[in-house]
């Protein structure tokens, strides 16, 4: 990887590796640098992460985590003339709890809900989410 990095900072790149989210900073730093206009590359779609903090059915600290993090990602798609968002934008990956109907029924209301909130502030800054289902696997 620093050798790719090092390529790239002689095309004019710039990087930033030092947030939680360094995955995503490191590649928007890439973008936001203007290298990656002059050089001819756009980004076409940012995959969020969602982790074991960030589930729209968790906690509220996790819903609230989600959101904030989710319109972060939005803003910065802004930035970078991105127009989607791919991921599991509403569960946290490897989460498959078997839960009754009614727990299941009350999850489906909390996603909803949260979802309505993101897509709102989606459609406001003309970007799409393109929601990834997960299966009983991941």
């Amino acid at each position: 990887e620093h050798q790719i990095v090092q390529g790239l900072q002689v095309l004019g790149f710039r990087f930033r590796r030092n947030c939680a989210g360094r995955h995503l900073s490191y590649r928007l730093q890439v973008c936001e640098g203007g290298a990656g206009k002059k050089n001819g590359l756009v980004c076409g779609s940012l995959c969020g992460a969602f982790g074991p903090d960030r589930d729209l059915r968790g906690t509220p600290d996790d819903q609230a985590r989600s959101i904030d993090y989710v319109k972060g990602c939005i803003d910065h798609m802004v930035v970078l003339g991105c127009p989607v968002l791919a991921g599991p934008v509403y569960s946290a990956v490897g989460r498959a709890d078997a839960v009754p109907d009614k727990e299941k029924k009350a999850q489906w209301k909390l996603v909803t809900k949260n979802l309505k909130k993101i897509c709102k502030y989606a459609e406001k800054k003309g970007v799409i989410i393109a929601m990834e289902p997960l299966n009983r696997f991941e």
